[in-house]
């Protein structure tokens, strides 16, 4: 009835609880309460709650809340890799199960938060979250960087196919058009097509593609481009795939978006030349028992060191002015 309804509009949680939750929303709160002084004890109650309402999203989400506090809180490996399992294996069930929307997106940004940050172990957590979350923001930050884990982890077919489901709504996303071309150059299928890709390539006008926008959009559209480009280049290193990035890097750099394939600074200048302030010798150990006669011995601050720490300020400014046009 109306009362109901106006009683519930009013409850503080309310986002939190559909219908069925809300009938047992006393019991609910009483566990929320413990979360955070006593997570244990949380854990117990939501597992009773989950054990005569296992449906119940806004218990499973909760349940999941409490063990990324026991992660945080605890100091054992162990621990942490079952906890980190147990969480993912909850937040899994409720984006198969009944549950309010809000909830699943909330448990799909969790998800995404576990498996990047807390429990990091491969990208394939990471990419399931992101399918869901794409679904409801087709053409967002989360759709791209969809594109990018799928490029990443070599599941190309997928990667086109999301690449082509945002470049229909967002055609002008200069990288993932570049992502797509380098995936039709190194993929070792039939579908590879290295002259198709480069007629692709052809038809790309960066410069055209600043121009539409306005000046704050410009610089944002630059910034974007170049941290997602350092990122790919960054994990692909890490994986080992030098083949993978030269290819990417070349056309970009064919395109002018960076100078030179074996450079890719975040802020370049014509003239500012990067260099080692030491050579690699007075760096080095002069022999392999002690690092005693190294700049970088233990307990050894050389004065060229304390010279720019004393120096740092002024340095950071100099650089700003120098980069800011």
């Amino acid at each position: 009835d109306e009362d109901t309804e106006e009683e519930k509009q009013k409850y503080a949680k309310i986002k939190w609880t559909d219908d069925k939750d809300y009938l047992i929303k006393d019991e609910l709160d009483k566990a929320d309460d413990e979360i955070v002084p006593n997570p244990e004890v949380a854990v117990e109650m939501f597992t009773e709650i989950l054990n005569h309402h296992p449906q119940s999203g806004r218990a499973n989400y909760a349940l999941a809340r409490t063990f990324q506090f026991l992660i945080w809180k605890t100091n054992s490996t162990e621990e942490k890799s079952e906890l980190c399992q147990k969480t993912k294996s909850v937040l899994k069930e409720i984006l198969n199960i009944d549950v309010s929307e809000y909830i699943k997106t909330a448990s799909a940004h969790l998800l995404l938060n576990i498996a990047e940050r807390d429990c990091y172990t491969s990208k394939t957590d990471v990419i399931e979250a992101l399918i869901f979350i794409k679904a409801s923001e087709p053409d967002g930050r989360y759709a791209v960087a969809l594109c990018h884990d799928l490029f990443l982890e070599e599941r190309y077919e997928e990667a086109e196919e999301q690449i082509d489901d945002v470049l229909s709504l967002k055609p002008v996303n200069f990288l993932l058009n570049l992502i797509k071309s380098t995936i039709m150059k190194v993929r070792d299928d039939e579908k590879k097509d290295v002259k198709k890709a480069n007629r692709m390539l052809r038809d790309l006008d960066y410069e055209e593609v600043l121009d539409g926008l306005k000046e704050n959009e410009r610089n944002q559209e630059k910034a974007v481009l170049i941290m997602d480009l350092n990122y790919l280049g960054v994990e692909l290193a890490k994986r080992n795939r030098q083949n993978i990035m030269d290819v990417l890097y070349k056309d970009a750099s064919k395109l002018h978006l960076i100078t030179s394939p074996l450079q890719r600074p975040l802020e370049m200048m014509k003239d500012l030349k990067a260099q080692p302030v030491w050579e690699l010798s007075e760096l080095q150990s002069q022999n392999r028992w002690t690092n005693a006669q190294s700049l970088t011995g233990l307990g050894q601050t050389s004065d060229k060191l304390k010279n720019i720490v004393a120096n740092l300020k002024t340095i950071k400014e100099e650089a700003l002015e120098m980069v800011k046009d």
